[in-house]
């Protein structure tokens, strides 16, 4: 199922954790992501407008009887379903990704530790996530002009 997919992926999320290279686990983290971000660049239209957005998940129409039993498709339930599951891996990603503890071992790995911040800096998740806000945001908090 796609929830068993998430949470497999958000193991080797943790897995990712103890490479201890940043730019490995950075490059790892973006080869995972990199359908769950295409994904999102096709759905972009969809939650760009909230109509649509309703639309697309069933909103606007009557309720699907979805029986085991008959071959009705709900497509609403499964564009519901293609959402909460690129929902869900990003949230996977962004809440399990570690920079190392240990910042000798952080800055031996390629995390860039920005003067007064002792604690390794960046997250390995952050080139892909704010990658993709950057290129769909003019003015948010990791836009250019806030950078």
């Amino acid at each position: 199922s796609k929830m068993e997919h998430c949470t497999l992926m958000e193991a080797l999320v943790i897995i990712s954790n103890k490479l201890g290279n940043h730019d490995r686990q950075a490059m790892f983290l973006g080869e995972l992501l990199a359908p769950v971000i295409n994904q999102m660049r096709s759905l972009e239209a969809v939650y760009r407008d909230p109509a649509l957005l309703m639309e697309f998940v069933g909103l606007t129409s009557a309720p699907v009887d979805s029986d085991k039993k008959t071959d009705v498709v709900d497509q609403f339930g499964q564009n519901r379903s293609s959402m909460m599951m690129v929902i869900n891996m990003v949230l996977a990603v962004t809440r399990r990704a570690e920079a190392p503890q240990d910042l000798k071992l952080a800055q031996a790995g390629g995390v860039h530790c920005p003067p007064g911040r002792p604690d390794g800096g960046e997250e390995p998740c952050w080139g892909s996530c704010v990658f993709y806000s950057q290129e769909h945001s003019t003015a948010g908090p990791y836009s250019q002009q806030n950078v």
